[in-house]
């Protein structure tokens, strides 16, 4: 691929950082992208994903690259994987609870809305939208409890939906997951994970030190690239 003339000449003398469109993870020495603008993975081969690490690792401007790396780190900057480092204002937060609803009410709420927001807005609006959500409690005494109440209720509403490409639901399964867990007052974490041989992704929701109403062996076969708290 060719160079747009001039692209990142303003950058030679900036640290250069993963832009906040793209999760990534180093697996096996493979560079794996997961770009949240088009809900898609990219894999670099074995020589792009080592000048990837070299790029990102710079200490300080890429005019300190040598011009293979230089010419990468340009095109990486055309296609929006590398930008500028700089602070970015975080997006505002949505605070879900306390529960005004009976939870397991919200729960068939949330599976129902997740799957369909997802199908309808597709993952790009549902996972940034999702990134917003926050508790109404940073830190619950009582949070065991809540969280055996928060897996009941899953399940009572889980035997009344089902989605439409379960069992292999786990995007909208596990954002709804976290998403009534937050509704909850818990502080969970949503993570999307991927491994190779062959190339496959996984999403599940961690809560208190647990994996949530997914099998432990399983999620631990994959490496995270993308995290929500």
């Amino acid at each position: 691929m060719n160079f747009a003339s001039g692209v990142g000449e303003e950058l030679t003398s900036r640290r250069l950082v993963p832009s906040s469109q793209i999760r990534w993870v180093m697996l096996e020495g493979i560079a794996i992208f997961l770009d949240l603008r088009a809900g898609t993975y990219v894999m670099l081969d074995a020589s792009a994903s080592a000048s990837w690490e070299r790029v990102t690792r710079a200490p300080s401007g890429a005019e300190e690259l040598d011009p293979g790396d230089w010419e990468f780190s340009r095109e990486c900057v055309e296609r929006g994987y590398l930008e500028a480092a700089e602070s970015a204002s975080a997006a505002p937060r949505r605070v879900l609870g306390p529960p005004r609803l009976p939870l397991s009410v919200y729960a068939l709420y949330a599976l129902v809305m997740t799957a369909r927001a997802l199908a309808t807005n597709g993952f790009t609006t549902l996972y940034r939208r999702y990134a917003t959500f926050s508790s109404s409690l940073t830190h619950s005494p009582d949070a065991g409890a809540r969280l055996s109440q928060a897996e009941a209720a899953i399940g009572f509403a889980e035997n009344f939906f089902t989605g439409s490409v379960a069992p292999n639901d786990c995007l909208p399964r596990s954002l709804a997951i976290y998403r009534i867990l937050k509704y909850a007052g818990l502080q969970p974490e949503h993570r999307i994970g991927v491994r190779l041989h062959p190339f496959e992704a996984h999403a599940w929701v961690e809560c208190e030190g647990r994996v949530i109403r997914d099998t432990l062996p399983y999620v631990r076969e994959f490496a995270v690239i993308a995290r929500l708290t």
